[in-house]
């Protein structure tokens, strides 16, 4: 029961701050696993939405230029925490490890060597890239 109100409380606020709809896609298209995540990807939202009304008034020409910088930079330093708590999500994933593979190859004179191998992220499986849109 306790989940459930919790889950309502969530739902509220976003709706509050005029992104429920964004917030849930976000938590949807993030899998996100438990509450945690959940509100992560919430705030991620609002984070989002926010840089964007950010910028979308910080390049009205008809502001004075001191005034177009000051909500530029703001939502410049909104984007910066988007990306961060996407980063944060992240090591939540993964444990905050990373795996690198080195290889050494040898190729005697008058050799050539190609190299080709695949790299395994935390990447998209169709559909839109996390962090556009």
């Amino acid at each position: 029961m306790i989940a459930v109100d919790a889950s309502e409380q969530r739902m509220e606020a976003a709706a509050d701050a005029g992104v429920l709809e964004a917030a849930v896609d976000a938590a949807e298209s993030a899998r996100a696993e438990n509450s945690l995540e959940k509100m992560l990807c919430h705030q991620m939202a609002a984070a989002h939405y926010a840089a964007m009304k950010l910028m979308a008034r910080g390049t009205d020409s008809r502001l004075p230029p001191v005034e177009m910088a000051r909500l530029t930079n703001a939502a410049a330093r909104m984007m910066d925490t988007y990306q961060a708590a996407f980063l944060t999500l992240q090591k939540i994933r993964t444990g905050g490890k990373q795996t690198v593979v080195i290889q050494h190859v040898q190729v005697a004179g008058g050799g050539q060597a190609l190299i080709a191998g695949s790299m395994k992220t935390g990447g998209h499986q169709g559909g839109e890239v996390a962090g556009n849109g």
